[in-house]
């Protein structure tokens, strides 16, 4: 039987923002399902838990800023922003990029777009990222 742990690497972000597929993401950030909790003590007896609403947390997914593609791109993200409905879909690959899963689908409305960070004295990646 072969390895059946993952690593990060071995997942696949894709995104659409409003029918337009954006293609392939680096990295994903967030869409955790976390809970409010209510709690209840009735007249002297043990506190209680009654539970709360769910929510998911915003989705940041970002990649390398590429020239052609990004720069005619993030007219029309920003156009997107407060309105724009995105797809975040996740796969789980194998370690030669292969989907074994279905994945995970995420949709929200596009929140935010962060072109890259400039610094003339660097030679980091330039990166881009949106949030969900």
């Amino acid at each position: 039987m072969g390895p059946t742990g993952a690593r990060v690497d071995h997942f696949r972000v894709g995104v659409t923002l409003a029918g337009r597929d954006l293609g392939t993401w680096d990295t994903k950030e967030g869409g955790e399902t976390d809970s409010e909790e209510t709690r209840y003590r009735p007249g002297g007896l043990p506190e209680e838990s009654l539970g709360g609403a769910t929510t998911v947390t915003q989705i940041t997914v970002s990649r390398m800023f590429r020239r052609g593609r990004d720069d005619e791109q993030i007219a029309f993200m920003r156009g997107q922003v407060g309105g724009g409905q995105a797809i975040v879909k996740v796969i789980n690959a194998d370690a030669d990029g292969n989907p074994i899963s279905t994945g995970e689908t995420y949709t929200g409305i596009l929140k935010r777009v962060g072109p890259p960070e400039v610094d003339s004295n660097s030679s980091d990646v330039a990166m881009i990222e949106i949030e969900v």
